[in-house]
């Protein structure tokens, strides 16, 4: 079994020793190679670039699950390990928070040929698989994605989404205005599509949005 391993380095839990842990606990059944990303969009061009790879893992955020979800061409499987500070996908299809044991777990899986089929949304024709936020909640990100990124390559961490948030909504003395118009619902401030559950966490704690949603349901 061959399998490409695509790693973002600048995430914030990825570090060389965990690549080469996880790099042997893939070992264990396939033949990896291992492909860094070098800048932002990267993952969407590696992904489309696999070639006859049997599978695809992802060590990565929830950013770069996206990336590499949107450049995938072929049906093939895509596991995904944790390497933000939150990663909420890998988190939400039940895998552990360390990466090589959520590795292991992935390893296990291609070996024994088990696998899960999950829905993705789709907005202005990019995949998503968890959440998609229009209005505040993209804004926020946008706003982020703006301070660029810090002198060792990594983004600004949950802090600056604290700042950003609290500079905004001071701006608006905590006050939304409608400027979104859904069909059947009228019109909103911000909106949040949600194809599983929890949207995100806190630490260790979810949290909930849509209680009700899940990846198989569509």
């Amino acid at each position: 079994m061959d399998v490409t391993l695509i790693v973002n380095p600048y995430a914030s839990q990825v570090t060389q020793e965990r690549v080469q842990a996880v790099e042997r606990e893939l070992a264990r059944g396939a033949v990896v190679t291992t492909l860094l990303t070098e800048r932002p969009g990267h993952g969407v061009e590696l992904a489309a670039g696999v070639g006859d790879a049997d599978a695809i893992v992802v060590f990565s955020g929830d950013g770069g699950f996206n990336e590499a979800l949107n450049g995938l061409a072929a049906d093939v499987p895509i596991g995904f390990l944790p390497g933000g500070r939150t990663s909420v996908l890998p988190r939400a299809l039940g895998l552990p928070q360390q990466p090589v044991e959520a590795a292991r777990r992935v390893a296990d899986a291609l070996t024994q040929g088990r696998s899960r089929t999950i829905s993705l949304g789709r907005v202005n024709g990019r995949r998503f698989a968890f959440s998609a936020g229009i209005g505040f909640d993209a804004e926020l990100i946008r706003r982020v994605d703006r301070l660029g990124r810090r002198d060792d390559g990594r983004r600004p961490g949950d802090l600056a989404f604290v700042v950003q948030a609290a500079t905004f909504l001071g701006k608006r003395l905590g006050r939304f205005e409608p400027a979104l118009e859904i069909e059947g619902l009228g019109r909103a401030a911000f909106a949040l599509v949600a194809n599983a559950d929890p949207y995100t966490y806190a630490g260790p704690r979810p949290i909930h949005v849509a209680p009700q949603a899940r990846f198989e349901l569509g």
